[in-house]
């Protein structure tokens, strides 16, 4: 009697315990630049995200035909599991390219917004909100305050969805890092 007795309360246990944590997925990739002395690791230079089936980022950030990327996961986590990526298409007048790449989670493509709808940068640190206040051609004009390294980061409406590419901030002349407030995007075709 005592064992069924045992047997039921860690039937019961089992039950009641919680699940396992499942590995939270994650749309937001980092582009690696290769350091110019052979002895140091890549570095960080870039943000992408996983959208169709492709790593897409700002066309700047991948000035020859490959680049170095990692998930976000990788790079917080491990920083030594990398994979290449190619350009397998470039849209130079928007400052996209989309690169091949293996990915488990994307981000699905939204409608177009307005001006004044809210926004997010999805950044190699973190979701950054801020407003999309003016369009010009294919660029918006926002609030967003992004730091150098940002660039090709997902723009994403309220409800989650990939409006655009982060392209630029507006620099001091002379300075490496971005004024406050002013991150720009391209929007998707």
């Amino acid at each position: 009697m005592r064992a069924l007795i045992l047997l039921a309360l860690a039937a019961i246990a089992v039950a009641c315990s919680p699940e396992p944590a499942q590995p939270e997925l994650d749309p937001v990739f980092v582009l690696m630049c290769d350091d110019l002395d052979p002895d140091e690791p890549p570095h960080p230079c870039c943000t992408g995200f996983a959208m169709g089936g492709q790593v897409v980022t700002a066309n700047h950030c991948v000035p020859g035909e490959a680049v170095r990327i990692v998930s976000r996961d990788q790079w917080l986590n491990t920083a030594s599991d990398s994979s290449i990526g190619h350009v397998v298409a470039r849209d130079e007048g928007r400052d996209i390219a989309w690169l091949s790449a293996e990915v488990d989670y994307q981000l699905e493509q939204g409608a177009p917004i307005v001006a004044g709808a809210a926004v997010s940068a999805l950044t190699m640190s973190g979701a950054v909100p801020g407003t999309a206040t003016q369009q010009s051609g294919y660029f918006w004009i926002t609030d967003l305050d992004v730091i150098h390294g940002d660039s090709g980061s997902a723009i994403v409406d309220a409800h989650g969805d990939a409006i655009g590419v982060l392209t630029n901030c507006r620099m001091p002349f002379g300075d490496k890092q971005c004024r406050m407030n002013t991150g720009n995007f391209a929007e998707l075709p």
